[in-house]
């Protein structure tokens, strides 16, 4: 794509909010505008990870990285970043500053590759801990050599203690054996490296088993398997005595439980809904029909939906969203129209997924833009509601929600996936894809310029 859009300077408030969520507006003011006035919000941003999921978003560092790489901030902001990133106590801090060190070492600051040596090795040190932190990092940076230096402390490790368990994925395990092979066929013996070669080949026969045991399964043998494992482990008498112990502060038991119940068990469940007055009691056994459908609805139900407390609403609300009925559209209709869908509320558009009508899509979006002010998980809330009525519902009608997934959203996958549902829909402006290719996200980056 030839065409340059220009952006007008952002102020803080829209700043801060876009490198926050990993917008490619934030990299545009920068190259366009400098850093001034916002210098404060990028230190900020590089000190702390604000990735809403870090489990799936991509590594920013090479991103926030441009944003100060010139003479005038660089040294400042080098000489915050290595000097907090070891004393950091959060560990998804220290992964994105041990991701910046990387940055730095690569062009050439031989101080940031001391310190991400220094930081890298001392986790690798520590068993029973975060010993993989800064791992990939440092082989990045060092390529065999780093992978070598990881493997010595690995295995000293394990020839001090056999039944340690180290790190197994510095490189993949043939790549990992063969250059191990190599080193010791060079130089001598190294106990540590053979120490951790022979461990890299256990694990790979133990894994390479499990994987030949499964390949060996249909997908429908696998399904049973769990079935009957998570029954035995979980019947209905130990589900009733936990949710009336009222254990599990999340839903996952009981929703598996729900998942791979008989009839008659969830008869059982749903009927002691209505017994036990306590709310926590009470929320967990909804949570058992957050992925099935309720066998029945009673009013309860709804009033619970409507007007209970807490936890008690949002589980009512989900449960209800299981099943079709003109009631839960109704009660859909409603929330969105009295603008209940924050806090407690804000799974209420799901409520949609099984009683949607054409014109629904148009309530939704003039009730999200009416908001106050949108809180991160609520936005991340609603963002996935959207995403999800869309993959069922998928028509033209959905341009704006999805768009305002775009600009709402504090999570970069759901970004992604507005990106490639708006592409779809042939709904990407030139301007959208132009932004995406300065988004702190790599697969936004990749997806765009695979379209050009």
């Amino acid at each position: 794509m030839k065409t340059k859009f220009t952006n007008v300077p952002l102020n803080r408030d829209a700043f801060s909010s876009a490198i926050r969520k990993g917008q490619g507006r934030a990299l545009m003011h920068v190259l366009e505008h400098g850093i001034d006035g916002v210098d404060d919000l990028i230190l900020d941003a590089c000190l702390h990870n604000y990735c809403y999921d870090t489990q799936i978003d991509s590594d920013r560092a090479s991103w926030l990285f441009r944003m100060f790489d010139n003479p005038e901030y660089y040294s400042r902001f080098a000489d915050e970043i290595l000097a907090y990133l070891p004393n950091a106590t959060n560990l998804d801090d220290q992964r994105q500053m041990s991701g910046l060190a990387r940055e730095m070492a690569v062009n050439g600051n031989d101080v940031a590759k001391k310190v991400l040596r220094e930081f890298v090795m001392g986790k690798a040190s520590v068993p029973f801990s975060d010993d993989w932190m800064g791992r990939y990092d440092w082989i990045d940076l060092d390529g065999l050599q780093g992978f070598l230096d990881l493997a010595k402390i690995y295995g000293q490790r394990l020839l001090t203690s056999p039944d340690d368990f180290v790190p197994d994925d510095l490189f993949p395990f043939d790549k990992a054996i063969a250059s191990l092979g190599d080193i010791l066929d060079q130089a001598g013996r190294f106990p540590e490296l053979i120490a951790y070669k022979s461990y890299l080949v256990t694990r790979q026969e133990q894994l390479s088993s499990t994987k030949s045991a499964s390949n060996r399964k249909s997908r429908k043998q696998i399904r049973e398997q769990a079935r009957e494992e998570f029954r035995q482990e979980f019947p209905l008498d130990l589900i009733l005595e936990c949710a009336k112990n009222k254990e599990g502060h999340l839903p996952t038991r009981y929703m598996n439980f729900g998942k791979y119940a008989t009839a008659a068990e969830l008869d059982a469940i749903y009927n002691q809904l209505f017994i036990d007055a306590d709310n926590d009691v009470v929320v967990r056994f909804l949570w058992v029909f957050r992925r099935t459908p309720l066998p029945k609805l009673d009013d309860l139900l709804f009033m619970w939906a409507s007007e209970g407390e807490g936890q008690l609403r949002s589980a009512a609300i989900t449960a209800l969203a299981q099943v079709s009925n003109p009631r839960i559209h109704e009660l859909a209709q409603t929330k969105v129209v009295n603008g209940n869908l924050l806090g407690d509320d804000n799974d209420s558009l799901d409520l949609f997924l099984h009683n949607y009508e054409s014109d629904d899509i148009h309530k939704i979006i003039r009730a999200v833009n009416e908001l106050p002010v949108i809180y991160r998980h609520d936005a991340h809330g609603l963002g996935t509601s959207i995403l999800a009525l869309y993959d069922k519902h998928e028509n033209a009608d959905f341009e704006d929600a999805l768009k305002w997934v775009y600009e709402n959203t504090p999570c970069a996958h759901c970004r992604y996936n507005s990106i490639k549902k708006l592409k779809e829909l042939d709904k990407l402006s030139p301007r959208m894809l132009y932004e995406c290719k300065f988004d702190g996200e790599s697969n936004i980056r990749d997806f765009v310029e695979n379209l050009m």
